[in-house]
Formats: structure tokens, C-alpha cells, sequence
């Protein structure tokens, strides 16, 4: 059994997984691979509400010391599930495989590890968020394609595969048919379906046509089941609202002078953007309040803070903020009484309603948490982001099945910035990705 779960956010896909698990004749051992903070929260809180006592579980994560992760490594025919994050694939690799042959490089000897040995260890691969192999180049993707589609059964999970375009779609596919059903490489992929747009440093951008992306998922309905949202929420759909902060004088003049010139004088030092994305960068920054020049984090101004420290002020239970910049970050554990979510011990005293203000980077933290069990109705963005899976996988770790109120989602919006434009083209691409899902349904 090969197959992607492209399941709307807040269908327990984790859940669906442990009843398959323990619907089968034989519990099947089970490798799991996923974000840090998914191996070492979601995944174990999950078991315990479901199947507590029932289902084996352990995990190897850079926060384990290597001589306990050799320890379990040793041992993990004993659980029913032996967990890992992306990053330690590698490391598992080269201490538990034998090595297959040597090449010789420039920078000296390669090892070449026979990794499809992990293969006979476990009946069930299991890929939980597996958008965040989506980049057919990064590490993280290349240390699984050799052997993964060669297992007689992997599931794949996501609530978010296309979250930049179609193409995203193939790394992930190709981990079950092994490019069986779009092509054995990206190049391909792009050849068969993409219409190329050359780009300023000799390089193409990938368009896809509608009907090119109708074909991509005809292709692969086989293999995936998908579900839009339900007809009937199964949580209380949350509340978004933008929140528009208007600029002082001063910072709505450096606003404007830094986007029509592209360059700019803050305390003595030049501030320059190459490119319009550049531009949007700083410009983000600003509006947050500081902005970046070299090691040196210039302080700016206050607005958002002061917009953040005024809506917090009235309520009661408990507020989660999320943040962009580490300047962010500081500023925020500044205020009395916030904390930082950061380790499971965190998220576990969140959703006991023991922190009344936290705040969390989206970026680390995102996918797949159950931040659900908490008080909370309110949660800020400081700073609108673009990134729709980061956008749509954050919210949902608070908005998701087993919340009973409403959720406030504000976003925190300075006028004369590009804060909206950056807004507005994340729900653009987050209303794209209901439509794939959709679409697969």
C-alpha cells in the first residue's frame, strides 16, 4: 500500500494513522519521519489520547544525546513506531547501514551507504508533513529517494503539498512511485508540463497552465485522497482580521523615501535593496520596528509593539503571538509574563492553559503541532509572511479539530508598508491550495 493523505488541515491524519495501525492483523513496525517537533510532541501526545498503552513508541532527535540514540537505535525492534526528524535521517543512515562502495573526490574519500537495508526493519514507512520535501535538491530529500519508494508500504501526509506551485508536488510522489507517474526527475517534470520564463541571472522560473496541472492531478488520483473543507466545520472556522497600524511621521517618511529610492539613511548607516524582494524584506522590517544592516539590528520604532501591548491588555485567556525576526522575538519576551513555546514540555504546559502569553517562531515550530487543548481564542501575527504552508500549517495548530470557541487570528498590518500586499498574496495562494486539494478530492 502506497499513498498520499493530502488531508485538510484538522482531519487527524495523525489519528487515521495509529486506527490503520491497530486495525491490522499484526501491528506493523513503523519509521516515522517528520519535524522535530512533531517527532518529539504531536506523534507521542496523539498515542496517548487514542491508544495509551498500546502502541510503543521512541524517537531520535538532535536534542537526544548520541549515546542514547545509539541506545534506541539499537533497540528499535522493540517499539511499534521509531520516530526521527528530517535531519537525522542521515545519521541514521551511516550508523545503523552497512557501507555499499568508496568514491574518491577531490575532497577525499565518499562513503556510499547501502540504505535500502533500513528497508527490512519495518513494514511501514511513514512521511508525516511531507511538503517539506518539496525541494527535489535539499538534503533532506535526496537522503530518502534512493530507497523509500522501494517499501511495499508508505503513506504520506500533508495538509499543505503544493504550497509554492504544482511542481512542488513531484519530490513528494516520487517518494511512493519512484517517478513512476510524473517523470524520474524534476527536469522532466518541467519538461513535460512547464512553460519556462527566463529570468535576469540566466536562469528559468516554471509556469504551469491549468490544463497542465489538471493532467499532474489526474496522474496521481490513484495514489492520494484528499478532502477540501467539510461541508460541516469540524472546529469553529476562526475569525481573521487585519489590524492597520498607521505609521508616525517619521517612519511613514522612511517608508516612503526607502520604496520609491530603494535606498535609505537610518542612524548614519546606508540601507540599500538590490531588488524589489529586497526591498520587501527591509520594508517588512521597518514596519516591524528595526531593521537589519550587517550584524547590527537598528531599533526604529515602537508601532507594533505598542498595537500588541493594547490588544493583550483586556484579555483574559491565554494569547499566543507569532514572530518573524529575532528582533521581534526580543521584543516580545520583554513583556512581562510572555514565554517562549519552544521545547514539548511548552507545548504540553500551553494546552494545561499554565502560560497566559507565549509567542513562537512559525518557521521552527509550524507544522504539525496540536496547540488545540489550550484556552486560547487569540492569536497575532507581528509580522505578515507569504509563506502559505507556514501560514496555513501555524493557524492550524491552534484552529483544528478538538477546539470548541472561535479563534481570533489578528495580523498586525502598517500602512505605507508593504504589510498588506505581502497579506494579501498569502490568502491568494492559500485560497490556490484549497482549490489542488479540491481538486484531488
Amino acid at each position: 500500500m502506497k499513498h498520499a493523505y493530502l488531508l485538510y488541515t484538522g482531519f487527524g491524519k495523525t489519528k487515521m494513522c495509529l486506527d490503520k495501525m491497530m486495525k491490522a492483523s499484526r501491528k506493523p513496525r513503523t519509521l516515522l519521519i517528520s519535524t522535530k517537533k512533531v517527532v518529539e510532541s504531536s506523534w507521542s501526545s496523539e498515542i496517548t489520547k487514542w491508544y495509551p498503552g498500546k502502541i510503543s513508541y521512541a524517537y531520535i532527535t538532535g536534542s537526544v544525546k548520541e549515546k542514547d540514540r545509539q541506545v534506541l537505535t539499537n533497540n528499535q525492534s522493540q517499539y511499534d513506531i521509531f520516530a526521527m526528524n528530517t535531519s537525522m535521517v542521515d545519521w541514521y543512515i551511516k550508523n545503523t547501514c552497512s557501507v555499499k562502495r568508496k568514491s574518491y573526490t577531490k575532497k577525499g574519500i565518499k562513503l556510499h551507504y547501502a540504505s535500502e537495508e533500513i528497508l527490512d526493519r519495518f513494514d511501514l514507512i511513514i512521511i508525516d508533513e511531507s511538503s517539506l520535501f518539496k525541494n527535489s535538491q535539499s538534503q533532506r530529500f535526496k537522503d530518502l529517494k534512493k530507497w523509500v519508494y522501494q517499501a511495499n508500504n508508505v503513506m504520506i501526509l500533508s495538509a499543505t503539498p503544493t504550497p509554492k506551485n504544482i511542481e512542488n508536488i513531484w519530490s513528494q510522489i516520487y517518494l511512493l512511485d519512484g517517478g513512476q507517474r510524473l517523470g524520474s526527475s524534476i527536469t522532466k517534470f518541467r519538461e513535460q508540463w512547464g512553460i519556462p520564463v527566463p529570468l535576469p541571472n540566466g536562469h528559468n522560473k516554471w509556469q504551469y497552465s491549468k490544463a497542465a496541472i489538471n493532467d499532474i492531478l489526474s496522474l496521481i488520483q490513484d495514489i492520494t485522497t484528499s478532502i477540501p473543507a467539510p461541508d460541516k466545520p469540524l472546529f469553529p472556522p476562526p475569525n481573521l482580521k487585519k489590524i492597520m497600524i498607521k505609521p508616525d511621521p517619521t517612519t511613514e517618511g522612511i517608508l516612503k523615501q526607502f520604496k520609491n529610492d530603494f535606498i535609505i539613511d537610518v542612524q548614519g548607516k546606508e540601507i540599500i535593496a538590490m531588488t524589489k524582494n529586497q526591498l520587501m524584506i527591509k520594508v517588512s522590517q521597518i514596519a516591524s520596528g528595526s531593521v537589519y544592516y550587517k550584524d547590527q539590528t537598528l531599533q526604529l520604532n515602537d508601532l507594533k509593539l505598542r498595537a500588541i501591548m493594547h490588544k493583550i491588555s483586556t484579555i483574559k485567556t491565554p494569547v499566543l503571538i507569532w514572530y518573524t525576526y529575532k528582533f521581534d522575538k526580543a521584543k516580545l519576551l520583554a513583556i512581562p509574563g510572555m514565554r517562549l513555546l519552544e521545547t514539548p514540555q511548552d507545548m504540553l504546559d500551553w494546552n494545561a492553559n499554565k502560560i497566559p502569553l507565549a509567542t513562537m517562531s512559525p518557521f521552527s515550530s509550524a507544522h504539525g503541532l496540536n496547540l488545540q487543548d489550550s484556552d486560547c481564542v487569540n492569536t497575532y501575527w507581528f509580522s505578515p509572511i507569504w509563506d502559505t504552508e507556514i501560514w496555513i500549517q501555524a493557524n492550524a495548530s491552534v484552529c483544528r479539530r478538538g477546539k470548541k470557541n472561535t479563534v481570533n487570528i489578528g495580523v498586525l498590518l502598517v500602512r505605507g508598508s508593504y504589510d498588506e500586499y505581502m497579506f494579501n498574496l498569502c490568502q491568494d495562494k492559500f485560497r490556490e491550495q484549497l482549490n489542488i486539494l479540491g481538486k484531488l478530492s
